[in-house]
């Protein structure tokens, strides 16, 4: 078992905000065991550091850090020319942090941890929520 993480996902599953779906938390109980294998794209990192700096996140930058360690098989996934060379698959209706999304998850035959209703609409991936 496979998934990217939508950045909403992370944050509401690390911060245990009760907005988190019900399949998504469990499935992301099941990473933080070592049953499969996080991707947590560069882009995820990225919009939370600047929800971190815009007080939008009541933990600091660092403690965000520690609770995703907490994953033993996650893996930091960046934007490279192979997203940049696949992403023109993906619907280009969807905004380019889900295009992105897609794209690693469709490159590692990964489903997506995510809330959102365009990625869900596009089809390209198995979501859970």
């Amino acid at each position: 078992m496979v998934f990217v993480t939508d950045t909403h996902s992370l944050i509401w599953y690390l911060t245990g905000d009760e907005r988190i779906g019900k399949n998504a938390k469990r499935v992301f109980a099941d990473l933080e065991v070592g049953k499969g294998k996080l991707i947590i794209s560069i882009v995820v990192l990225l919009e939370t550091l600047v929800l971190v700096e815009k007080g939008k996140i009541k933990a600091s930058w660092e403690e965000f850090n520690e609770k995703v360690a907490q994953f033993p098989t996650a893996v930091f996934y960046p934007i490279g020319f192979d997203i940049i060379q696949n992403i023109k698959e993906v619907n280009q209706s969807l905004d380019l942090h889900d295009r992105i999304l897609v794209t690693t998850a469709k490159i590692h035959k990964a489903g997506i941890i995510t809330k959102d209703k365009e990625i869900k609409r596009a089809k390209k991936v198995k979501t859970v929520w």
